[in-house]
């Protein structure tokens, strides 16, 4: 691990998590080597299969960047894995090498009977080159069949200021520049094309977004109508979200659905891992980043269906479920198949983008950043604030005095801020619970 002589760790705290390491540039080389020699490994672990390393920090400005490990079949990295390179990229350099070795060890990674394989990509931010050199260096102590293909789709704007799912979905507009009108029927992705939104003007020239919840539950109402239509009884069809969601479109599916609906912590790999408990299991984060999970026992059960025992009308709705589920792309996010996927239902079911966004309508909700998220943490999905103690007693003390109030808060786990949610009946009520929300984060994290 000659190497280490370029990528001395310096002592900085670097963690692993759902957005991959992200911080300032200028900190990353040493972890970038680090990242490579775990992503070799993980190629390895999955007997050669290849692995992929994308160098982004998505959304954030220029100044940061960052990297995550992408799983052979597009999955994110599983929790034991985080935790490990988490360890490995606190490691001090002397004991750098015995890390790696007991790690091998402990997974019993026969690193002498496979060739590891790692993808490689980069965005457009300067710092990325030099970054992908280190990701490189650390690969390539284990003799690994390196694909770099450089530059990859990423936002060369921030899709926060000029364009992007992010700007549609937090500023309830359509992008900048854009002229809408009454019929026009627009979707919008972000930069890495792994999350989309629908909007559009209706004729009291309001705007109407529809996000990954209406997403959800336009594409869990069409399947459950499927399974029941085929009599699959055994068949489980559920919902995941996460605390981001409209609380209408989690009534919506409990109550007028009926469709079990579960809430995990943010971050797709959450939902992801909770959807593979159904046999189909629909997630989407509101910000539209979601996917389809169907299980193997529900594709063998369609294999095995008698023909001549269904009515036509049954044999039609089989030929819809095998189509819906050649179209699905099962992976984390992928907003051109989510889009094929929405345009058919739609289509099968006559619905215009009215139609579909009259399934329920979104309660009003404000999202809100506070500085210095190492003083909350949370419990419960995110949803109950443990520390600093008090405050989420004093939340719940203000949500009570607003109609169909809900307001909860978190630690980013991309910027150094605490992220607040607040919705209400009214949009006045929804900036009001916000705004005070914002205030009793500041009162008790200035306290410490």
């Amino acid at each position: 691990m000659n190497a280490l002589n370029k990528y001395h760790y310096d002592g900085t705290n670097y963690i692993y998590g759902t957005a991959g390491f992200r911080m300032k540039a200028e900190l990353l080389l040493c972890v970038m080597y680090r990242v490579g020699l775990v992503a070799a490994l993980r190629s390895v672990y999955y007997q050669g299969k290849c692995v992929g390393v994308m160098i982004t920090a998505s959304h954030n400005s220029e100044e940061d960047n960052g990297v995550k490990i992408v799983d052979p079949l597009g999955d994110m990295l599983e929790q034991e894995w985080e935790n490990a390179l988490t360890k490995i990229a606190n490691t001090p350099d002397e004991l750098l090498k015995q890390t790696i070795i007991d790690f091998v060890i402990e997974k019993k990674i026969g690193i002498n009977q496979f060739t590891p394989s790692i993808a490689i990509g980069h965005d457009s931010r300067k710092s990325s080159i030099l970054l992908s050199s280190a990701v490189k260096d650390g690969i390539s102590i284990f003799k690994a069949n390196i694909y770099d293909y450089g530059l990859l789709t990423t936002p060369q704007l921030i899709t926060r200021d000029i364009c992007g799912a992010d700007y549609v979905k937090l500023h309830q507009q359509p992008p900048r520049g854009m002229l809408l009108k009454e019929g026009d029927r627009c979707a919008s992705i972000d930069g890495d094309a792994d999350r989309i939104l629908y909007f559009y003007i209706n004729k009291n020239q309001k705007f109407c977004l529809l996000d990954g919840d209406k997403i959800a539950v336009l594409l869990s109402g069409f399947l459950k109508d499927i399974v029941k239509d085929l009599h699959m009884e055994n068949i489980s069809v559920g919902l995941i979200q996460t605390a981001y969601a409209n609380g209408n479109s989690t009534a919506y599916a409990k109550n007028i659905l009926e469709i079990p609906v579960i809430c995990t912590s943010t971050g797709v790999k959450y939902l992801h891992q909770k959807a593979k408990e159904y046999d189909i299991g629909v997630y989407f984060e509101s910000n539209g980043h979601g996917t389809v999970l169907f299980s193997e026992r529900l594709k063998k059960t369609i294999k095995t269906f008698e023909l001549s025992s269904l009515s036509t009308f049954q044999q039609e709705k089989l030929n819809v479920l095998r189509n819906i589920i050649e179209l699905t792309n099962e992976t984390v996010g992928d907003a051109l198949s989510d889009c094929l996927l929405v345009e058919s239902i739609l289509f099968l079911r006559g619905f215009s983008l009215e139609d579909w966004n009259n399934l329920y309508d979104d309660l009003p909700n404000r999202q809100c950043k506070v500085s210095n998220r190492n003083c909350i943490t949370t419990t419960d999905a995110e949803r109950v604030c443990r520390t600093p103690h008090g405050l989420q007693e004093a939340i719940n003390a203000v949500v009570k005095n607003y109609t169909s109030g809900r307001s909860f808060v978190r630690p980013s786990g991309t910027e150094n801020v605490v992220r607040v949610y607040a919705e209400a009946a009214t949009e006045k009520e929804a900036d009001e619970l916000a705004k005070e929300v914002c205030e009793l984060v500041k009162k008790f994290t200035e306290k410490i």
